[in-house]
């Protein structure tokens, strides 16, 4: 490599002006490609194949239902409101005239009738829907006669009281009974209005109270009726009562089928202009599920580059993306003291981010929550590696160098080589990582190392060549600049004893809060509070049904089948899914056996002819169950038509045979309040474990939405540990030989541990989850603090080579890479800060995260590590560098930078007389 850079004019001789044209060829082909560019985020498709939970979620999809359930309702929505079954109707016909990918619709109504059609009662049906279709809704407040003089007062009292009872700004809203649906309903009339046979009457209340994270069984309620209820003394009390009761608001369950992300948003839009046509108003329709968090997930990442629910004054908020390149281009203009070299550092960040996304739509892939910060990774890289490079250049200028470029390139290509190489190599260490997002990003993100260097060694200098500046201007400001580096490098050596204890110290309290350490992957967590989506979930979760689903699948072989008659098993999974139903972050359960009512069986004494008819009973419902067309049925029970044979994260062994009996319990969890699903997912098992273990022959598993998240997120966790420890442990590996030590290997490791060990402990002290696009930090922060460590380590050991002292080696390195460091680090934090501003928080806590993190690794390389080569670690490296001899009668090149003036002087300021050292690598 050195050899090539020693050709003479190598950016003169007409090379790099090819290298410009090439360039410029290939951005607008990269350009076309960036159109194909698509979003995908299904969080099913991340684990590997082989993966015990997704092995089970895929036979439960393929033995149930494939595609995801889409959750439809309003805030009017009732049992009562004729717009539920004509939406239903109308929206089934709007699909099948679009082709979209619905593949059915349920309605509280068709559940309940099906229902009723096999003997359960009306009220039983309801009751048996609670918390899944149908809501209980909102507590429900009925006044005393002596609250209803003064309604609008009484109503601010009692929502104020009960605000300060759960801590919380409680809000009112109208009664059930005066809901818009509630007016069109015509109860005589059956056939005009299908939904007028179930309709509720719900008892009379003056209006409703919500407030945040609120439950129908919590202890509040208790406390709420409580105190309402008792009359302060000497004034009667202004409540009468209150509760919550069935039948509002209510759900529309929609099927889709296995579609990708751009159908799914099609749909959604039938969806949505379905219901306007159905008196339903844009701003009171609630929509959740998977499907939903999927396009609004890509949908926010797409207004983190413009957004149009800000005003344009606003650009913070309006382009944080946008907003972020351009205070970068102003930052690096502000410290390089050029327009020029700030504009080559951003077109070769630029380019390189659109040669690696590009590359995503050419190799079949689409951008995900994960990919979606790739280009700000790649802006950092290759904006650190320009910046050296500029540096680099300016110095050479200063000296008087005939081609400054090529001087630079000779002192920069090494360190820079070597960071460019081992930050790919900690990128490819993602590869081995469980989830395939994560296994993607290590791919790109280490190819896109490797193009980065290429523009930092090749493109940015051509660049250079092809726009040459005028350099002699940047010798005063260059002199400045090392007069100060100067002397904060020498206060760096003589305090270093201090600063090293203290860093460490800092470093050892950090990470003793990682034992706190949380990761999240529920993605409806990545949206702020103010968002659509948000708000959807926690009215619907507050009302009607959690979001999420976990299934459980009991299973009947054949000795279960001949012990237990179909009654009997029937009658178990009812127990199963009683029990689940109990679980206080559970809303709400359906089984098949929902859907009938017990057969009694007869008693000992009766007639031949009763037992008969029992038995015929039973074998009815069996041929009706395991044999008949009924899509109600084949939903929650049917013979095993794959087997399924894997052990357990929790090592426990699961076979189900082919024609095995298998049930399904399907459970609706919350997932906006702070649900434990790794405790969530162990209780229900027990429960399942318990209710089960006395009969011979059964087997359940727990699978669906919420066992997926639990591994997504351990997953998250075991990529960040296991990809940063093999990152680490090959960069320690590179740092050993090139050091020719392991004790200062390892040493000359910490300030590339320091930022990762300090933010993330912190952020752990904090409580602060991380999530699955803030993990790729650490490998991000690894490669940005060994930039720094390679080009300071690099010119320390050519000051020891030169056979300087150990504090001039330090002062000389700390100038000659100290302007560069800070350069870089001011330009990537600041310009990260910005990122910020994004309403998608997976973008703005990766962008103040890396903002932290670029900040502690500068704190690391330009303090710590001075500190750590001024000692111990130091003459560890002097010991092993060899000397060089200099050629008789050659005098190489200098620079200058001041000693600490010794204060000597009264009065005087001035430092000791310059040293002159070498510069020549």
């Amino acid at each position: 490599m050195e050899r090539i850079f020693n050709i003479r004019d190598w950016w003169g001789n007409g090379i790099s002006l090819w290298v410009v044209v090439l360039l410029l060829f290939t951005t607008p082909l990269l350009v076309i490609a960036l159109k194909d560019v698509s979003l995908e985020n299904d969080i099913t498709t991340w684990l590997p194949a082989e993966d015990p939970d997704a092995q089970s979620l895929e036979w439960f999809s393929e033995q149930f239902e494939r595609g995801h359930r889409l959750v439809v309702s309003w805030d009017s929505s009732s049992l009562n409101d004729s717009r539920v079954e004509a939406f239903a109707t109308a929206l089934q016909a709007e699909s099948n005239a679009a082709g979209a990918g619905v593949e059915s619709i349920t309605t509280p109504h068709d559940v309940i009738r099906t229902m009723t059609d096999n003997k359960v009662s009306r009220e039983d049906a309801v009751k048996r829907l609670t918390g899944t279709l149908v809501g209980v809704g909102f507590l429900k407040v009925r006044l005393s006669e002596a609250g209803r003089e003064d309604l609008a007062a009484s109503m601010e009292t009692v929502r104020a009281r009960v605000s300060q009872i759960v801590d919380a700004e409680a809000t009112t809203l109208p009664p059930v009974n005066k809901l818009p649906g509630e007016e069109q309903i015509q109860p005589d009339d059956e056939q005009a209005d299908p939904a007028a046979s179930i309709r509720v009457e719900f008892p009379i209340h003056d209006f409703q109270l919500r407030w945040p994270e609120m439950t129908s069984g919590s202890e509040v309620v208790s406390r709420i009726h409580s105190e309402l209820t008792s009359p302060i003394e000497g004034e009667e009390a202004l409540v009468e009562d209150v509760f919550f009761a069935a039948g509002a608001p209510v759900a529309v369950s929609v099927l889709l089928g296995n579609i990708d992300d751009r159908e799914i948003e099609r749909t959604v839009k039938i969806v949505e202009a379905t219901a306007l046509t159905q008196g339903i108003e844009a701003d009171e329709l609630r929509l959740a599920g998977t499907p939903i968090s999927r396009i609004r997930l890509n949908e926010a990442a797409k207004r983190a580059v413009w957004n149009t629910d800000y005003p344009v004054w606003n650009i913070y908020k309006r382009a944080p993306i946008l907003l972020s390149a351009l205070v970068s281009i102003i930052v690096s203009f502000t410290l390089l003291k050029s327009v020029r070299l700030s504009i080559l550092v951003t077109l070769a960040s630029v380019f390189t981010c659109l040669v690696v996304v590009a590359m995503i739509p050419l190799t079949g892939k689409s951008l995900n929550m994960v990919l979606i910060v790739l280009p700000d990774l790649l802006l950092v890289l290759t904006t650190s590696g320009a910046i050296h490079v500029a540096n680099y250049w300016k110095h050479a200028v200063t000296n008087g160098d005939k081609n400054p470029i090529v001087s630079a390139v000779k002192m920069a290509w090494q360190p820079c080589a070597l960071a460019s190489i081992t930050t790919a190599i900690g990128m490819a260490s993602l590869l081995f990582a469980v989830l395939a997002p994560v296994q993607q990003f290590g791919f790109y993100a280490s190819i896109g190392c490797l193009i980065s260097l290429f523009m930092i060694l090749i493109g940015f200098p051509s660049m250079m060549s092809v726009w040459p500046g005028r350099g002699k201007r940047f010798a005063e400001h260059a002199e400045k600049e090392a007069t100060a580096w100067g002397h904060f490098a020498r206060k760096i050596v003589h305090h270093q004893l201090l600063i090293t204890t203290f860093c460490v110290g800092l470093f050892v309290f950090s990470i003793v809060g990682l034992q706190w350490f949380k990761t999240e992957t529920k993605v409806i967590r990545y949206f702020p509070d103010h968002s659509q989506i948000s708000q959807d979930y926690h009215f619907l979760e507050e009302g009607l049904s959690g979001i999420v689903s976990v299934d459980a699948v009991i299973r009947f072989n054949e000795l279960a089948v001949d012990e237990m008659n179909i009654n009997d098993r029937m009658e178990l999974v009812r127990k199963v899914e009683e029990n689940i139903s109990k679980h206080r972050w559970i809303s709400g359960t359906m089984s098949l056996a929902d859907f009938r009512n017990p057969v009694q069986p007869p008693e000992e004494n009766a007639s031949t002819r009763a037992k008969v008819f029992y038995g015929r009973t039973l074998q009815r419902i069996q041929k009706v169950i395991f044999e008949g067309p009924i899509e109600e049925t084949s939903q929650f029970a049917r013979k095993a038509t794959a087997p399924l044979n894997l052990m357990t994260h929790g090592k426990r062994k699961i076979e189900i045979l082919e024609d095995d009996e298998i049930w399904r319990v399907r459970a609706q969890s919350i997932i906006t309040a702070d649900v434990n699903f790794s405790t969530l997912t162990s209780e229900l098992e027990q429960i399942i474990q318990e209710t089960i273990a006395e009969e011979a022959g059964t087997d359940y598993l727990v699978t669906g939405m919420v066992p997926l998240f639990l591994r997504t997120q351990q997953a998250v966790l075991e990529s960040l540990i296991k990809s940063f420890g093999l990152a680490f442990g090959i960069i320690a590996i590179v740092m050993i030989v090139l050091l020719r030590s392991p004790t200062s290997g390892f040493l000359a490791m910490l300030p590339n541990l320091f930022p990762v060990g300090v933010v993330f402990g912190l952020v752990a002290w904090v409580g602060m989850p991380v999530d699955i696009g803030t993990m790729i930090t650490a490998s991000v922060a690894l490669g940005i603090a060994i930039d720094g460590t390679l080009h300071l380590l690099t010119w320390y050991r050519d000051g020891i080579r030169q056979g300087m002292p150990q504090e001039d080696a330090v002062v000389m390195a700390l100038q000659h890479c100290g302007p560069a460091m800070w350069q870089t680090s001011a330009t990537i934090s600041i310009g990260m800060i910005m990122v910020s501003g994004a309403d998608l928080l997976l973008i703005s806590r990766f962008g103040l995260l890396m903002a932290a993190l670029v900040t502690t690794a500068l704190l690391a390389d330009v303090v710590l590590l001075p500190a750590l080569l001024a000692g111990w670690l130091g003459r560890i490296i002097k010991k092993n560098t060899p000397v060089l001899e200099q050629p008789a009668g050659e005098k190489p090149e200098t620079i200058e930078f001041p000693k600490e003036s010794t204060g000597e002087a009264e009065g005087s300021n001035a430092a000791t007389p310059p040293v002159r050292v070498h510069t020549q690598s």
